[in-house]
């Protein structure tokens, strides 16, 4: 092909290929954002210390993997004869907390003064110990990770004033929060 003919050929449908390369652009800009949507996120992985949050998706927030449970013991606990509708909410008085592994190197220097003095001082470093990843991406060696601790549980149900029903749904809270059972409350649903 020519270059005068391919100049001529863009005279001629300039304001066409102007729009069609806007067309492009917008495109691949698109394709370039969804592609990091999908796969431009980190991978967490979180172990939990009760067996309904093994469960929780690991990409979730804490406050929604805590909404799942909440949702998750609604479910179970509506299956118990004589409760009804129910309504499960969950405080917590921390956040959870991941333990690394760490390499820790002390120094000992001692050393006499004159006067027959001993003086020693000792030196402490710490860190992190890191796992290779793919590329260059390292993430801390996680020891184990320790569930946030309840504050309370607060179940509302139908059947709340029946003292079976609060009884069950108390025991039921216990069991799965690993709670004592001063901190589950259970009240009437209006």
């Amino acid at each position: 092909m020519d270059k005068n003919t391919v100049i001529n050929f863009l005279r001629k449908d300039g304001k066409r290929l102007k729009a069609d390369l806007v067309a492009v652009l917008a495109t691949g800009v698109m394709l370039m954002l969804l592609g990091n949507a999908f796969f431009g996120q980190n991978k967490k992985s979180n172990a939990a210390s009760t067996p309904l949050l093994q469960n929780a998706t690991a990409d979730k927030s804490e406050a929604i993997k805590y909404q799942d449970l909440e949702e998750r013991m609604t479910e179970a606990f509506s299956a118990i004869s004589g409760v009804g509708n129910v309504r499960v909410i969950i405080t917590f008085k921390t956040g959870s907390e991941i333990v690394v592994a760490q390499d820790e190197k002390v120094e000992e220097n001692k050393s006499e003064e004159s006067g027959g003095k001993t003086t020693q001082e000792l030196n402490s470093e710490k860190k992190v110990v890191l796992l290779n990843g793919t590329g260059s991406s390292n993430s801390p060696l996680v020891l184990k990770e320790k569930a946030p601790e309840i504050e309370g549980v607060v179940i509302v149900a139908q059947g709340g004033d029946d003292i079976f029903v609060k009884e069950a749904l108390t025991r039921g809270a216990q069991a799965l929060l690993d709670v004592p059972a001063h901190k589950v409350e259970v009240f009437k649903m209006n």
